[in-house]
């Protein structure tokens, strides 16, 4: 599991053509994740984001809003969730 991993690294902003990114703490044990970086909003490919699960996560930066391919979106339990995108 990643139950280490509170933050992204920013490297996996430059894969352009990411389709699926899941950090469903029911699957992956990412518990412990706090936030995402604002450079995710260059994966225009992305059609899943899945953070289920991650009970701390606290932000979901503006620029995310941009995720035009976005077709399934998990927030399950999500409860410490304070920053999501208005648009």
């Amino acid at each position: 599991g990643c139950s280490s991993l509170i933050n992204l690294p920013k490297i996996l902003a430059n894969i352009s053509s990411m389709m699926i990114l899941n950090l469903n703490s029911y699957f992956n044990g990412c518990s412990n994740f706090i936030s995402l970086l604002s450079d995710l909003a260059n994966l225009f490919s992305l059609k899943t984001l899945d953070l289920s699960g991650c009970l701390i996560l606290r932000s979901f930066p503006n620029k995310l809003a941009n995720l035009w391919s976005l077709q399934t979106f998990g927030l399950n339990s999500c409860k410490n969730l304070i920053s999501f995108p208005n648009k």
